[in-house]
């Protein structure tokens, strides 16, 4: 079975100081791998990369642009890898409404929108917040 599992945007999942949702991601995804699922995490990071650790492929985006829209960033970088890949399980430790918007549907949601929005104008996006 084909598993994605999408981490939120503040810390990278392998980072030593990562806190209970990155460690839990880690360990459900190892375990998962273990049991020959093909397991894939999408994560921030300090680089667009991707490392493949314990059987389990980590997806490192780099998301330049600061906090809010840092998690617009993010969310619209993951849904263009899914829609290349789809899975047949995909586990987002946030906002679910908008993950199944974007990639259940295949329609654009509303973060994608705000986030395409901020991109041009940020005080337009700042005053839909």
């Amino acid at each position: 079975m084909n598993i994605s599992h999408i981490s939120v945007s503040v810390l990278p999942v392998l980072h030593r100081f990562g806190g209970g949702i990155e460690r839990r991601i880690n360990e459900i995804a190892q375990r998962q791998a273990k049991q020959g699922h093909r397991v894939r995490v999408f994560s921030i990071g300090d680089q667009t990369e991707i490392r493949e650790v314990r059987g389990v492929e980590y997806n490192f985006l780099k998301c330049p642009t600061c906090l809010p829209f840092r998690h617009f960033e993010f969310q619209h970088k993951v849904v263009n890898l899914v829609k290349r890949r789809p899975d047949e399980v995909l586990h987002s430790t946030a906002n679910r409404k908008g993950w199944d918007e974007q990639i259940g549907r295949g329609q654009e949601g509303p973060l994608l929108r705000l986030f395409r929005i901020s991109r041009r104008q940020p005080d337009a996006a700042l005053s839909l917040l």
